[in-house]
């Protein structure tokens, strides 16, 4: 898995965890390996508030890509965040 951190604010930022919802990244797998999408994280203001965007990132490949084990009508509900 691969996480990106763009910061485009106008200051530096430190990170020491990253909380995100891993079932919005497909899995894929070969054998007994496993890739897993990733993620990039755009540091950014909005308004007078400084926010974090997170969003998937896909990856090409031709491993299998494993089948979702949650129902799609299920709603969940987790706090994003970075601290």
């Amino acid at each position: 898995m691969q996480i990106v951190v763009e910061n485009t604010l106008s200051f530096g930022q430190s990170i020491s965890k990253v909380v995100f919802q891993i079932t919005d990244n497909a899995m894929y797998y070969q054998d007994s390996k496993t890739i897993i999408e990733g993620i990039k994280i755009t540091m950014k203001k909005r308004a007078a508030v400084n926010i974090a965007d997170v969003k998937t990132t896909s990856i090409d490949t031709d491993w299998s890509m494993s089948p979702t084990w949650e129902d799609k009508t299920a709603s969940t509900h987790m706090e994003m965040g970075l601290e």
